[in-house]
């Protein structure tokens, strides 16, 4: 209230002042350009040139506003648009994940037209087509992706092969991804689908390949990269089609796998499929004298190299293992392929008496009928055909033949 009464004070003595001015001068202005001329008293001309600023500058001004009027309406158009096309994703989002996949397809490829982002539009409407069993649609999608985003040809060509790979496309989805790593060789998605496309396709070797790769980046966790590690291998010596093959396979073993029991028990296999029983009869007792291993201990029994040196190894190890089922089960073994089949007959009998066995019934009606015993003989068959009616692993002829 103050201020404004202090203000008015101030008006005021403006005001009287210049009233007092007019009246003791009045003063003369003097415009002329050609033959014509403007007179006017002072006052009266600085009066009409304010008039003319003020008139000057309230133009300038609606000239501006009628400018950025336009400008404002065509953000708020943009605005509405965005919205529109945010409302649109969300909306085919959630039909995506509610299963309602052609309606979704439907609502992303009906918002791509007008997104300033079609690739995101596009490859969520291929992938809903996918799922929704239209793959003609879903092709003509990725097409129109790479048409809208031509720069974006990994992103559509790494949907592309999750796709192909989802549908068992195996074949096509490695030469997509060979094509991609052709351009970014450790791409972190490409690596990741090729790991999971040669393990379908039982592709080993490229597998292998793979492997330092995805442990160096990291890009699976450690225990299923052992898991891809030990298959691999074992398929390696398993297919082996040669005993220098079998080698060099055996040679590039990672140390930690060369202790693995399954690997292991694979080496001695292929060992013995190539007339190497003694070579995997050194492998595999070197094997049990570091871990017991009743696995590796079975396929002791059956392994055949100096059948004298095995029986001796094994009735040593009988000593600090005497009711060892699967000990006396394989010095069974080892004795009937000996000709030792008395002997066989009482190991074969100990071990029944500690673990009744399918397979050790089967083997000790063998050693009966080769003794000629074919009473016993049947009499252990029909136990071992009570105890599992699957066919009996390695059986030699039974006493009919």
């Amino acid at each position: 209230m103050i201020k404004f009464f202090i203000l008015a004070l101030i008006i005021t003595g403006l005001v009287i002042g210049l009233a007092m001015l007019v009246e003791r001068d009045a003063g003369y202005i003097l415009i002329a350009y050609d033959n014509t001329s403007i007179e006017a008293s002072l006052w009266a001309g600085l009066l009409a040139l304010a008039l003319i600023l003020f008139l000057l500058y309230w133009l300038v001004r609606l000239i501006m506003k009628i400018r950025y009027s336009g400008r404002s309406l065509r953000y708020w158009r943009e605005g509405r648009q965005a919205r529109r096309n945010e409302a649109q994703v969300t909306q085919g989002l959630i039909q995506y994940m509610e299963g309602d996949w052609k309606a979704s397809a439907k609502t992303f490829s009906r918002g791509a037209e007008r997104s300033p982002t079609p690739l995101l539009s596009y490859l969520m409407a291929a992938r809903a087509s996918d799922a929704a069993g239209d793959t003609a649609q879903c092709e003509e999608f990725l097409k129109l992706a790479e048409t809208s985003t031509p720069d974006a040809h990994v992103a559509i060509g790494l949907t592309q092969a999750e796709l192909q790979l989802n549908k068992g496309e195996y074949e096509n989805c490695l030469a997509n991804l060979n094509r991609i790593r052709s351009e970014q060789a450790e791409n972190d998605l490409a690596l990741r689908l090729s790991a999971k496309v040669y393990e379908a396709l039982r592709d080993w070797s490229g597998l292998q390949q793979l492997l330092p790769v995805l442990r160096r980046k990291k890009l699976l966790p450690e225990d299923t990269l052992l898991d891809l590690e030990h298959k691999t291998f074992e398929a390696r010596l398993a297919n082996a089609e040669s005993s220098a093959q079998l080698q060099t396979s055996w040679g590039e073993l990672p140390k930690h796998l060369k202790k693995d029991e399954q690997l292991l028990a694979e080496y001695a296999n292929a060992l013995i499929r190539f007339d190497q029983g003694s070579e995997a009869e050194t492998l595999l007792r070197a094997a049990l004298k570091k871990d017991w291993s009743t696995k590796l201990l079975g396929m002791y029994g059956k392994v055949r190299g100096d059948l004298g040196k095995q029986r001796s190894v094994a009735e040593g190890w009988l000593k600090s293992r005497p009711d060892d089922a699967h000990l006396l089960q394989a010095l069974g073994r080892i004795c009937a392929a000996d000709g030792a089949l008395e002997k066989a007959q009482e190991y074969f009998s100990a071990s029944l008496a500690i673990k009744p066995d399918a397979d050790t019934y089967a083997e000790l009606g063998q050693v009966y009928a080769r003794l000629g015993d074919n009473q016993q003989s049947n009499l252990q068959y029909q136990k071992a055909l009570g105890m599992d009616e699957s066919p009996v692993e390695n059986a030699l002829p039974g006493p009919a033949q």
